[in-house]
C-alpha cells in the first residue's frame, strides 16, 4: 500500500481572462475511470473520505483519500475492479458497519466536487443537536487515520471530536431532557483511550526537540530515556486499535447517533449566549478563589473551565470570546505539559546510570523553566479574555 500527502492549492490569474496556449505537440488524452464507492447513507461522502477504483492504460488502482489536518492523505493499492483491497477495508472498518460498499458514481477523465452547507438551525436545540452531529461526524472522519497512524494530527483530532461532543452535552444540558449520563461515560472512556497516545504522542515530540539540543553525548543518555516512552507508546497504540476493532466501540458510535436524533428538548428558553455566560460565570468564580500563588492542579482546573467556555462560546458564534478562551488554553496548556514532562522525566531517571540521570535532571530544568514562563504569563491572557466574558 502506498501512501501520498497531497496539498491543495487554488491558483487564479489576476483581472480574469484565459491563459495562453502551451506550446507543444499535444498527447493523446488517455482514458481513465474512476468508479466512486461508499456505503449506505453516503457516510463517507460525510466525513469527507473518498474511495474510488481507477482503471486505465491497463491498469487498476483502488485509492483512499482521507482528511489529514489542512491537506489530504492518499492511499494506493492495486486490486481488481470489484474487490477493494483487504489493507484498504481495514481501514475503514467504523464506516463499514452501515453496509457493505457499492459503486455511488463513475466519472471520465473529470472531477468535479462541490462544498455544502447546513441549513442554518431554528433553534438553541437544533443547533445544538446539529453541532453534536458535525463532531460525531469528525469523529468518524479521523477514525480510519487514527487506525492509519501515520498521521498524529488524525488521532489529535479525532480525540478533540470526543471532547468537543461531550462539552457540547454538557454545555447545552439545560436545553435537552433526555439523560445523557451513560453516554458521556462512555465517550469519557473514549477519550481516554485515544489520550493516552496522544499524551505521549505529544510528550515524545517536546522531549526530543529538547534532547536535539544537547550535545552528543547527553543526547545518546536522552535518546535512552525516550526509548522507554516510545515502547510506552506502542503498548498504548495496541490498546488503542483493539478498542477501535471492538463491537463496543462500534456500538457507541451507533447509541451517540441514536442518541442525538432522538435527543428531546426541555423547553427551556435558555439562549446560547445565556449558556455560554454560565460557563463564564464558573471560569470567573474559579479564578477568583485561587490563592495568590495557586498550585499546578488548580492551574490545571481553571483550563479545563476554560476549555468549556470556549466551546460554548464556538456554539455561540462568539468568535472573539473563542479567541481568547483558546489563549488562555494555550498558555495553561504549556504550563500543563511543562509540568506533565518534569514528572515523567524524573520517573525515567529513577534507578538509571548517573549520566542518564543527570541528562534527565537537565531535560527536567528546561520544563522547569518554561512552566515558570507559562505561570507568568497566564495572567494576561486571562486579562484579555475577562474583558470579553
Amino acid at each position: 500500500m502506498r501512501a501520498t500527502r497531497r496539498e491543495g492549492w487554488r491558483l487564479g490569474r489576476p483581472g480574469g481572462g484565459r491563459l495562453p496556449p502551451v506550446p507543444g505537440t499535444p498527447l493523446d488524452p488517455p482514458v481513465v475511470t474512476s468508479v466512486y464507492h461508499d456505503v449506505p447513507g453516503g457516510a463517507l461522502a460525510t466525513v469527507g473520505i473518498e474511495l474510488r477504483c481507477r482503471t486505465g492504460q491497463g491498469r487498476s488502482v483502488w485509492q483512499l483519500t482521507l482528511p489529514a489536518g489542512g491537506s489530504q492523505l492518499e492511499l494506493e493499492a492495486d486490486g481488481p475492479p470489484l474487490h477493494p483491497p483487504q489493507a484498504l477495508l481495514a481501514i475503514l472498518q467504523v464506516h463499514l458497519r452501515r453496509g457493505p460498499l457499492e459503486p455511488v458514481a463513475e466519472l471520465r477523465s473529470t472531477r468535479r466536487s462541490a462544498v455544502g452547507e447546513d441549513p442554518p438551525a431554528s433553534s438553541p436545540f437544533e443547533e445544538l443537536r446539529g453541532r453534536l452531529r458535525r463532531q460525531l461526524a469528525e469523529i468518524e472522519r479521523h477514525d480510519p487515520g487514527t487506525r492509519l497512524g501515520r498521521d498524529p494530527e488524525s488521532l489529535h483530532d479525532m480525540r478533540v471530536g470526543v471532547r468537543r461532543l461531550r462539552a457540547l452535552l454538557r454545555a447545552g444540558r439545560e436545553l435537552v431532557a433526555t439523560d445523557t449520563v451513560e453516554l458521556d461515560e462512555r465517550l469519557k472512556e473514549l477519550g481516554r483511550i485515544l489520550g493516552e497516545v496522544r499524551d505521549l504522542d505529544v510528550l515524545l515530540a517536546r522531549l526530543g526537540a529538547e534532547a536535539a539540543a544537547l550535545g552528543r553525548d547527553d543526547g545518546m543518555q536522552a535518546a535512552s530515556l525516550l526509548a522507554a516512552l516510545r515502547t510506552e507508546r506502542s503498548c498504548s497504540r495496541s490498546r488503542l486499535l483493539a478498542a477501535l476493532r471492538s463491537d463496543e466501540y462500534l456500538g457507541l458510535l451507533d447509541d451517540t447517533a441514536r442518541t442525538i436524533d432522538e435527543l428531546e428538548p426541555s423547553g427551556s428558553a435558555a439562549t446560547l449566549d445565556e449558556l455560554t455566560d454560565q460557563a463564564a460565570a464558573k471560569l470567573r468564580r474559579a479564578v477568583r478563589k485561587l490563592p495568590e500563588r495557586p498550585v499546578n492542579e488548580e492551574l490545571h482546573s481553571v483550563r479545563k473551565k476554560g476549555k468549556r467556555v470556549r466551546y460554548a462560546a464556538e456554539l455561540a458564534g462568539r468568535d472573539k470570546l473563542v479567541k481568547r478562551a483558546k489563549e488562555l488554553q494555550d498558555v495553561l496548556g504549556e504550563h500543563q505539559d511543562a509540568v506533565v514532562a518534569a514528572e515523567r522525566l524524573r520517573e525515567l531517571a529513577a534507578g538509571t546510570p548517573p549520566q542518564r540521570a543527570l541528562v534527565a535532571g537537565r531535560l527536567v530544568e528546561r520544563e522547569e523553566e518554561r512552566r515558570l514562563e507559562a505561570r507568568a504569563a497566564w495572567p494576561k491572557a486571562w486579562k484579555k479574555l475577562r474583558k470579553t466574558l
